[in-house]
């Protein structure tokens, strides 16, 4: 009996072993990624706490979607810089957007990843982001973009991102520049703050390009230097059915065409701005303003206010929204 029912726990501790090593690829395994520790998975993150690991993590990520791998377990896996970590300073990185392929060997633009998982920085800071590519890349940021992500507890200080302006006409509105990503989709960012200078064609954010159906909370962009043509926002260029709470923005915007707004630049389909302070200085053609440069009537602005600040251009100019549909 005795003998039996040792039987039975080894075969249940064996059963319970490959549950746990099934789940664990399941929920963001990433084979192959060589860091300082962890599984990926929402319990034991892969842990990044130097620039050797964070580079590492996306030296991995860019070799993957090269590979045609843009469903591998790695695109979900959960990362996180230890509490405590010194800045990371990314001085001399050509950073490619996790998730871009090399566009050079992949012309049809198809094949590229989201990243669904988590990366908690923890309060830490990157410094010296630089983004410079002269290829018709159209999702730019950290992230190329996210889907069902969450992104927290960050710093990006000095980012300097540069995407080429000379896309066919046809290409300008699927371009999205960000800081973070260049789009967000079902994400969730928050506790996060960013510095620097961002220049790009259309929909150019300090923080995302373009968001659907995404939560940004508690994010603040300092002194950012935003350049562009068409859609450029404090924050965000495009948001749609998005939530943006408790958020800061100071800087310049410079928009040589259409919409531009101190947080975002076109508000659309049910979004919500509430506790939101702009300072920027905001120029435009038309559709410009102190908070949106455009905005349907389905969409909520709440607590909501541009102080000493400076917004101009030709038509649909406002203190806090250009044009209200």
């Amino acid at each position: 009996m005795i003998s039996s029912l040792r039987v039975h726990a080894g075969r249940l501790a064996l059963l319970l072993s490959v549950v746990a090593f099934a789940y664990a690829h399941a929920a963001g395994s990433c084979e192959g990624l060589q860091v300082s520790g962890g599984s990926g998975t929402p319990g034991d993150p892969y842990i990044l706490p130097d620039r050797t690991d964070l580079l590492a993590f996306h030296d991995h990520a860019y070799a993957l979607v090269n590979a045609g791998s843009t469903t591998d377990a790695c695109w979900s896996a959960s990362f996180e810089i230890p509490v405590g970590t010194p800045e990371i300073d990314l001085a001399g990185i050509g950073w490619i957007p996790i998730g871009l392929p090399d566009i050079t060997a992949h012309p049809e633009r198809d094949d590229h990843a989201s990243f669904s998982g988590t990366f908690d920085a923890n309060g830490v800071t990157l410094r010296n982001l630089t983004i410079d590519l002269g290829v018709d890349a159209l999702f730019v940021g950290m992230f190329r973009e996210t889907r069902g992500a969450t992104v927290q507890n960050l710093a990006l200080r000095n980012v300097d991102i540069h995407v080429a302006a000379d896309l066919e006409d046809f290409l300008l509105p699927f371009v999205r520049v960000g800081s973070l990503m260049g789009a967000a989709y079902d994400s969730q960012v928050s506790n996060v703050v960013v510095s620097g200078s961002i220049q790009g064609p259309d929909n150019v954010g300090g923080i995302a390009g373009r968001t659907e159906a995404t939560e940004l909370r508690n994010v603040h962009v300092e002194n950012i230097e935003l350049r562009g043509t068409s859609k450029i926002g404090g924050l965000v260029a495009y948001a749609d059915e998005s939530r943006i709470i408790d958020v800061t923005a100071s800087g310049s915007i410079e928009a040589t065409g259409s919409y531009a707004g101190g947080i975002v630049a076109d508000l659309t389909y049910a979004s919500i701005i509430a506790i939101a302070e702009s300072t920027v200085t905001v120029s435009g053609v038309d559709n410009v303003g102190g908070i949106v440069g455009d905005t349907d009537s389905g969409s909520l602005l709440r607590n909501v206010r541009a102080i000493g600040f400076f917004v101009r251009g030709s038509q649909y100019v406002g203190g806090v929204v250009g044009l209200l549909h």
